[in-house]
């Protein structure tokens, strides 16, 4: 056997290696699962609810002593003794079957369509992947931030200064200066009233050195009819 045929026989043992490689790899990726999007209760969760469901099941009217509102609600017995939504099995959640029950379809026929079946697949996913449930922001207690640091510190007169610094600076800029008396009551009058101060309110507020001076005027022009003129408007 001479070199050349040896070299042809190891490279052809080489081919039919790497050929079957491939092809058992590429089945195994074909056959693994590709990791499903987890759904998102705020994004499309409660818009399907808010949509479809609280309208009846939901805030003051509670049909079948059953309610979307609330997360306690949603996983708590209603008339029938069924669990509207057990986290982690579709299968069990009275929700699911009463959205693909054709003979008793939900929402009933008076008030739309049965959903799709995207919007009922989402719902099987979510309870699925264990019915997560993130509260309305309005029920959140307020929690009071940390004051960011800045460099500028002479700038805020506020803590709410601070935060609008903070982002200034860190994209690199920095604020307007401060503008003179007479223009800054033109703007607050203009932009509360929709009218210019008179010479009088402006020598007012040129002259009152007070601290307070400019509480003082926003304080006038939220009183004045002139505000609820302009955002009647």
């Amino acid at each position: 056997m001479n070199l050349a045929s040896s070299f042809s026989r190891i490279r052809d043992g080489f081919s039919r290696v790497m050929m079957f490689s491939g092809l058992v790899l590429g089945g195994a990726m074909m056959s693994a699962p590709a990791a499903e999007k987890p759904v998102s209760f705020t994004d499309d969760i409660r818009p399907l609810f808010n949509k479809n469901c609280v309208s009846c099941h939901g805030g003051v009217k509670k049909a079948g002593k059953i309610s979307f509102l609330f997360r306690e609600d949603a996983m708590s017995k209603g008339k029938s003794g069924n669990l509207p939504v057990v986290p982690g099995n579709p299968d069990e959640s009275f929700l699911l079957t009463r959205l693909t029950d054709k003979s008793d379809p939900m929402p009933p026929e008076e008030h739309g369509p049965m959903l799709p079946a995207k919007d009922v697949e989402l719902f099987r996913r979510w309870i699925a992947q264990g019915a997560k449930w993130q509260g309305h922001w309005a029920f959140d207690k307020p929690v009071r931030p940390v004051l960011p640091r800045v460099k500028n510190s002479t700038w805020p007169r506020e803590n709410l200064d601070r935060f609008i610094l903070a982002r200034l600076e860190s994209e690199k800029l920095a604020p307007e200066r401060e503008q003179d008396r007479a223009r800054l009551i033109r703007r607050v009058s203009l932009d509360l009233a929709g009218l210019p101060p008179t010479p009088e309110e402006v020598a007012a507020f040129v002259h009152d050195k007070s601290p307070k001076a400019y509480e003082k005027v926003v304080d006038r022009l939220l009183r004045s009819e002139h505000f609820g003129e302009r955002w009647a408007a």
